[in-house]
């Protein structure tokens, strides 16, 4: 069981810039000035960089680069010996290259229609007589179905996860790009609190591959997913066996009391209708997101805020009118959305993404008994700090991102 953090550092005092802070969340109708009223914050510092031979842990194709910690030295190749380090893959080429990684990105993205060539089957054995086969498969199935592993520690299959051969390609699809800002103590928990949410959170691919472990080694972690997705067999399926968890908070408290971290997305499904790939404008539902602030500070692990950059420009987007949206609301009680990537399908439209892993929010864990409830004052302030420093990540990233360079972003 990993540690408790024991490194005490001190919550910052209440000033002048945190009572502001607080006017703004106490106020529904001002939250949409959150996004103003963190752009005077300083971008962080853009240290220079030296690439380094690619570990054997990743794919082909990727280009690891860190910051130069010591320009006198000639050999800095070590990955540990910086806080900052990046991995990011090249973009297919050839045309058996890109047509490799476009059929594997294609069946991946997918994934929640697996389940419709099963029902197909178990229809076309009954059709044809033989429906006894149709009960066997079903009834030996159920255990699998029923075990709710999605409720306890998943079912990962890591070697799946971190295969190079199969998501090197999916991931070089989108060029994606993982930053690292601070190295992270394997002995310590953490929450990684990923936005925006985007529509299908394709973000989650910056854990496979191995890029996971070349960034943080040592630390265990699973992937908070939405309940349904564990309820349509082959998707079911690929779900636990990359690592992710049904995201009830029951099952968030347990795997953080056994010494795992967590991924989560704090906006929820909210993140999505707000994702708009013909606006400037990049939406974050956060103001309102504390529950994950609360549950991290209860286990005494540290929230990590971690931004996605171009994702939403992978897919195009309906617009309807407001009295279609109010009409659909009112009879499906759902928000209507409908959109569309490469050739109509689920598959991406070409890009580039970066996912950024920030720096730990600073707290005195030690403060804080295991299971303690953290009070509202000390809630508020750590939820603050982290849209602060995910506002700051964010505005000070997008300037190195093809797609987002002239972006506003806006915290609701």
């Amino acid at each position: 069981t990993p540690k408790q953090h024991t490194k005490k550092v001190q919550v910052m005092p209440r000033n002048r810039r945190q009572q502001q802070d607080e006017a703004v969340l106490s106020d529904p109708s001002t939250a949409h000035a959150l996004g103003d009223q963190f752009s005077s914050e300083p971008l962080l510092p853009t240290p220079e960089l030296i690439t380094i031979p690619t570990p054997a842990t990743l794919p082909s194709g990727f280009t690891v680069r860190k910051a130069i910690t010591d320009h006198s030295s000639t050999e800095q190749t070590q990955i540990d010996d910086t806080d900052h380090l990046e991995v990011e893959g090249s973009e297919l080429k050839g045309f058996w290259e890109r047509l490799w990684g476009t059929m594997l990105a294609c069946i991946v993205v997918h994934y929640i229609y697996w389940s419709l060539p099963l029902y197909a089957l178990l229809g076309y054995l009954v059709y044809i007589g033989y429906w006894y086969v149709s009960v066997l498969l079903v009834l030996c199935y159920l255990p699998s179905f029923l075990s709710g592993a999605q409720l306890k520690r998943g079912r990962p299959w890591d070697a799946l996860r971190r295969c190079r051969w199969f998501w090197g390609p999916v991931l070089r699809y989108n060029s994606l790009r993982v930053v690292r800002t601070h190295r992270l103590d394997p002995e310590c928990r953490y929450v990684f609190a990923l936005a925006p949410h985007n529509i299908l959170v394709l973000s989650r691919v910056a854990c496979y591959a191995g890029l996971f472990e070349t960034l943080f080694p040592g630390i265990r972690f699973r992937v908070l997913g939405a309940t349904p997705m564990f309820y349509a067999p082959g998707c079911r399926e690929l779900c636990l066996w990359l690592s992710a968890v049904d995201a009830r908070r029951s099952v968030a408290e347990r795997l953080l009391s056994e010494g795992f971290s967590l991924q989560i997305y704090p906006e929820g499904t909210r993140g999505i209708f707000l994702t708009d790939p013909d606006s400037s404008t990049t939406r974050l539902y956060l103001s309102r997101r504390k529950g994950f602030i609360r549950l991290a500070l209860r286990q005494r692990a540290q929230v990590v805020p971690c931004v996605v950059l171009g994702e939403k420009y992978v897919y195009r987007r309906a617009h309807f009118s407001e009295s279609v949206k109010r009409f659909f609301y009112e009879k499906f009680s759902m928000p209507m959305l409908l959109f569309w990537g490469r050739f109509g399908t689920l598959l991406p439209l070409p890009g580039h993404m970066t996912v950024v892993y920030g720096k730990p929010i600073e707290v005195d864990l030690d403060s804080l008994a295991p299971g303690e409830e953290p009070s509202d004052e000390l809630v508020h302030r750590v939820h603050v700090e982290y849209m602060r420093e995910t506002a700051r990540l964010y505005r000070t990233y997008q300037k190195q991102h093809p797609s987002t360079y002239d972006e506003t972003l806006v915290i609701e």
